[in-house]
């Protein structure tokens, strides 16, 4: 296979490999891997959510970057405090939801 690329793109291409110390098409393999793979899990995911939810998850993630491109961001604790936070709410939610077995 051959791939064409945007001088510009090539070019961060060959910077990103050097920085990684790799040969450039390693690289792009490994890239290329990584993202497929992520793809796939994400796909596995939201194959079975409907047009709603997957507008609402679109919407959320437009809105992260819009604060992100804004300069609203969060420090790396903070964001851990707050999933766990999420989280934990969930499994509260989730488990007054579940039938009593007596």
């Amino acid at each position: 296979m051959e791939l064409h690329l945007s001088p510009e793109l090539e070019s961060k291409l060959n910077i990103s490999a050097a920085r990684h110390g790799l040969c450039t098409d390693q690289f792009a393999a490994d890239v290329l891997t990584r993202y497929l793979v992520d793809e796939t899990r994400f796909f596995d995911v939201t194959d079975d959510w409907s047009e709603a939810e997957l507008r609402a998850a679109r919407g959320h993630i437009e809105e992260g970057l819009r604060q992100a491109e804004q300069g609203q961001t969060i420090d790396a604790p903070r964001a851990r405090r707050e999933m766990q936070a999420f989280k934990d709410e969930w499994r509260r939610q989730r488990e007054s939801r579940q039938p009593v077995c007596r």
